[in-house]
């Protein structure tokens, strides 16, 4: 047996493994945890353990002209699980936010997408969410909304790579931003002016994409490595 190509086609086969593994799921926060009814303007602590086994530390705030309420705990999350509501009036304005304010920078490099599992509890035509990134004054924000008028829970997948996201406000780069994320803000709209909604939602996860491993480096080797080899041959002969 040739050793010497067996070793490249191992690093070949290592690499195209290592490159079709899962992204990483990183819970942000599902609702479980919060012991009070009411998740603002509520003395008590929001979580009862914060950035523990159900999430990254952080709290939640809403504001913007059509927010008229919330952000209340239910027990109509995901499966019966405890959720969030949100209240919009579109009658007093076209946009509301809900911001969830992480208690330390988070580096997202690799974050590929931001997935909500969402529902209304009345669909209105023209509802739409987007997402935005915030890194001190920098905000990247979706560049297309997704329509919500769902009235039962279907999870929400944001593309927050470079080409799915805009810069809303500041100067930072993309790179930059997401090497330094303070916080992640939904924006809920509807330019209807009628009207009004309650949002829930539930599962708030940060998707990221795997470093690349050593196997993957070893297979770029190996397929160099063994093209080196072939166009020896070819000249040689």
């Amino acid at each position: 047996m040739n050793y010497k190509f067996l070793l490249p086609l191992i690093g070949v086969l290592l690499g195209v493994s290592a490159h079709i593994s899962p992204a990483a799921v990183v819970l942000a926060d599902n609702f479980n945890e919060y012991t009070n009814a009411t998740l603002i303007g509520n003395a008590s602590p929001i979580q009862s353990n914060p950035g523990g086994e159900f999430g990254i530390a952080g709290s939640w705030t809403r504001f913007g002209a059509a927010t008229t309420g919330g952000i209340d705990s239910i027990a109509g999350g995901v499966g019966g699980t405890r959720g969030a509501s949100y209240s919009a009036g579109w009658a007093s304005g076209t946009t509301g936010f809900t911001r969830y304010t992480f208690t330390s920078v988070q580096d997202l490099s690799l974050l590929e997408e931001i997935t909500l599992d969402l529902n209304v509890n009345t669909a209105l035509a023209g509802t739409t969410v987007a997402v935005q990134i915030r890194s001190g004054a920098t905000y990247f924000q979706s560049i297309t909304p997704l329509a919500l008028t769902n009235t039962a829970f279907s999870t929400f997948a944001f593309d927050t790579t470079s080409a799915a996201l805009s810069r809303v406000a500041g100067t930072g780069t993309y790179a930059d931003t997401l090497a330094a994320v303070d916080a992640v803000v939904f924006i809920f709209s509807n330019a209807g002016g009628s009207g009004s909604q309650a949002i829930r939602f539930d599962n708030f996860n940060l998707v990221t994409v795997p470093e690349p491993s050593a196997a993957v480096a070893l297979g770029l080797a190996g397929m160099l490595l063994m093209r080196r080899r072939s166009t020896r041959g070819s000249i040689r002969g």
